[in-house]
């Protein structure tokens, strides 16, 4: 609703008041008054005073005239004939006693609107969302409908979640955990796995564990407490500051430690040991896959967390993402979507559009045989992804096609040449499961390619 009426708005207030008090309104003029209480909250507030006033002077009333000092007594004048287009059943008697329902309905709302905020005040502000759940053990199904207060303890048996914090900080789990969100800028790990993104707008996020404790100085950084409540803490970007606890969880002697970018450190009874970043970075692998959209791969298939500079030279096979959050506009063509078992013909491929306004990610598998063969290498291959397939390109016409917006600005596709062929073949096969959440790849290759997309907003 609108605050502050003009006078040109409160003189046609007034008129249609008078109006709906002396029975001569129009459905015209009734509608108007209808759509000005319904838009401005001060105009109800005069009406509802208006109507006051009306009821109180109602009977004859004695009033003092100033010029002669006597009384005088204001009488009803006789009512004007009544105009055909005016309601007949809106008589004084009638539109004081509608005016007064509505006025009461008012109060009413109002009085129901302040006991609303009242309730919702008197709850804990929320310091965390969940964003996404996966694989998760259905006792946490409740995260799903409902934030996180402060204090609230999760305890995750199976699977991945993510928090978006109130302060910004996203929060990735991977279970078995056990986890607090203290408050808006702050989490306990008890045990588990955790990676923590923090935008600059919440530098100084604070993560406590039973061994020490970790304040961001604007970063990302993982940190994983095993069940003796070692923790080990490793920083993938930006800086964060480290601080041990004694084995009688006081403060210890030790200063505290700035690890940058690519270090990494674990942190037991006080002391700071050095610790391979990579090795424990690598660990937090499958939490990162799955967020992302790949739940699992087959011991076959290597799955490169990184866009490679170059795919063609490489054995495989391989997966990687090429594109994540690319929006569809109604014109980027498909192979297949369907569910099921196929064998895809690259000479006659069935050909399907995709509708607009999908948020998709784009991923890319290869294989190749060995330089110089002569047979075919067999292949079979198993994606669990964490979204559902939309469609997969295998034709080396549409590969070629959807490259300049499925594709990826860093790589180079060495296959792409004249002499190479890349995509799928009618001795090959492709399944996808009914939920369109697996994927199993057959394939016979020389070199062998397909392009898959995933529905990432779901």
């Amino acid at each position: 609703m609108s605050r502050g009426l003009t006078s040109i708005c409160l003189d046609d207030l007034l008129d249609h008041f008078g109006k709906l008090q002396s029975g001569l309104m129009s459905k015209e003029e009734f509608a108007r008054l209808q759509d000005i209480l319904r838009q401005d909250d001060q105009a109800i507030q005069i009406y509802v005073e208006y109507v006051a006033q009306s009821v109180a002077i109602r009977q004859p009333t004695i009033l003092e005239e100033e010029e002669y000092d006597e009384p005088i007594v204001r009488r009803k004048r006789p009512q004007d004939p009544v105009a055909p287009d005016t309601f007949a059943w809106v008589t004084p008697r009638r539109a004081g006693f509608v005016t007064c329902v509505l006025a009461s309905l008012v109060v009413l709302s109002c009085c129901q609107f302040v006991e609303w905020l009242l309730d919702v005040r008197s709850k804990p502000n929320l310091v965390a969302f969940p964003l996404r759940h996966i694989e998760a053990d259905t006792t946490e199904e409740r995260l799903l409908r409902s934030g996180i207060h402060p204090n609230d303890m999760i305890h995750m048996e199976q699977g991945f979640a993510q928090f978006q914090m109130s302060s910004g900080v996203t929060v990735n789990v991977e279970a078995p955990a056990e986890l607090k969100f203290v408050n808006e800028n702050e989490v306990e790990l008890i045990s588990g796995k955790v990676d923590a993104d923090v935008p600059k707008a919440a530098i100084g996020f604070r993560l406590k564990t039973p061994s020490g404790e970790i304040v961001d100085l604007g970063t990302r950084f993982c940190v994983e407490v095993n069940e003796n409540g070692v923790t080990r803490c490793g920083v993938l970007n930006g800086l964060v500051e480290t601080s041990a606890l004694g084995s009688d969880t006081s403060k210890s002697d030790t200063e505290p430690l700035r690890l940058m970018e690519g270090t990494a450190v674990s942190v037991a009874s006080g002391q700071f040991q050095a610790v391979d970043h990579r090795s424990f970075v690598e660990e937090f692998a499958p939490m990162d896959n799955a967020l992302r959209g790949v739940l699992s791969v087959s011991s076959e298939l290597k799955f490169l967390r990184r866009v490679p500079q170059q795919v063609g030279k490489d054995l495989g096979p391989i997966l990687f993402f090429e594109k994540e959050g690319y929006q569809t506009t109604g014109q980027e063509i498909v192979n297949f979507s369907q569910t099921g078992s196929i064998q895809p013909d690259e000479y006659m491929p069935p050909i399907e559009q995709l509708p607009s306004g999908l948020i998709v990610s784009s991923l890319l598998f290869y294989a190749r045989a060995p330089e110089g063969a002569t047979v075919n290498q067999q292949g079979s291959v198993e994606i669990r992804f964490t979204y559902p397939i939309v469609g997969i390109i295998t034709s080396p016409k549409e590969l070629k096609k959807t490259q300049t917006y499925f594709g990826s600005s860093q790589t180079e596709y060495l296959f792409f040449g004249p002499n190479d062929r890349a995509g799928l073949e009618p001795n090959d096969q492709i399944w996808i499961s009914e939920d369109r959440r697996t994927l199993t790849l057959q394939y016979s290759t020389l070199i062998d390619s397909c392009r898959i997309l995933l529905k990432t907003d779901t």
